[in-house]
C-alpha cells in the first residue's frame, strides 16, 4: 500500500516536471505523450533516487515473491536486481539537484522513441541537454573528469530495467486492468497539472 502511494506520487512528479520543461511544453501534444509513455520508467526511477531516498528494495521483493507467479518470477527478480544495481550505483554518484533534472532531460528527449512526430527536434534538444550536463560537470566536478561519463551510463544502465516489471511491481495494485499509458495520459491532461 505505502509502495503505491509513493509510486503514484513520483508518477504525478515526473509528469509534473516534463510539463515544466520549456522544450516539453514546446512539443505537440502527441510528441508529449509518445516520450512520457515510452521513457516514464526512467524519468520515474531516477525521481525514486531523488526523492524517496534511503528506499527498501528487499520488503517489496518479498511481496513480490508471494505473489508473482513461478513463471515469471525468475524475470521479476532478474528486473528488481537490475534496478537495485541502478539505484545503488545513481546514490554513489550523489547528484546535484541539476545532475538530476538534466538526467531527467536526457531519459525523456529520447530521440529514438519510436512514432515520435519531431524526432528532429528532440534530437536537438537532447544534444543541447547533454552539452548543458557536460559543461555543468566540468565547472563544478573539474577534480573528477571521469564523472560525466559515469552519469551517461547510468542513463544507459536504466534502459536495462524493464519498463513493464517496473510497472508490475509499483503500479499493479493502484492500475488493476488499466494501463500504465491510460494513467500516463490523464495525469498529462489533468487540470491539477495544466493548472500550474
Amino acid at each position: 500500500e505505502k509502495t503505491s502511494e509513493m509510486a503514484a506520487r513520483l508518477l504525478f512528479m515526473t509528469a509534473h516536471w516534463a510539463k515544466k520543461v520549456k522544450h516539453f511544453s514546446e512539443l505537440s501534444h502527441f510528441d508529449q505523450v509518445t516520450l512520457l509513455r515510452e521513457n516514464w520508467s526512467k524519468v520515474f526511477i531516477i525521481n525514486l533516487v531523488q526523492w524517496a531516498m534511503p528506499f527498501e528494495i528487499a520488503p517489496i521483493v518479498s511481496d513480490i515473491v508471494e505473489k508473482t507467479p513461478g513463471q515469471h518470477l525468475d524475470k521479476v527478480l532478474h528486473t528488481m536486481g537490475k534496478l537495485n544495481e541502478v539505484v545503488f550505483k545513481l546514490v554513489q554518484l550523489q547528484l546535484s539537484r541539476a545532475e538530476f533534472s538534466l538526467l531527467k532531460a536526457l531519459a525523456l528527449f529520447n530521440p529514438d522513441t519510436e512514432q515520435l512526430a519531431d524526432a528532429v527536434q528532440i534530437q536537438a534538444v537532447q544534444n543541447k541537454t547533454q552539452n548543458a550536463l557536460e559543461e555543468y560537470i566540468r565547472v563544478h566536478y573539474p577534480q573528477t573528469p571521469n564523472r560525466f561519463g559515469q552519469v551517461l551510463l547510468r542513463l544507459t544502465a536504466l534502459g536495462a530495467v524493464e519498463c513493464k516489471i517496473i510497472e508490475h511491481v509499483f503500479f499493479n495494485k493502484l492500475l488493476g486492468s488499466t494501463s500504465i499509458y491510460t494513467l500516463v495520459d490523464d495525469i498529462l491532461l489533468s487540470k491539477e497539472l495544466n493548472s500550474e
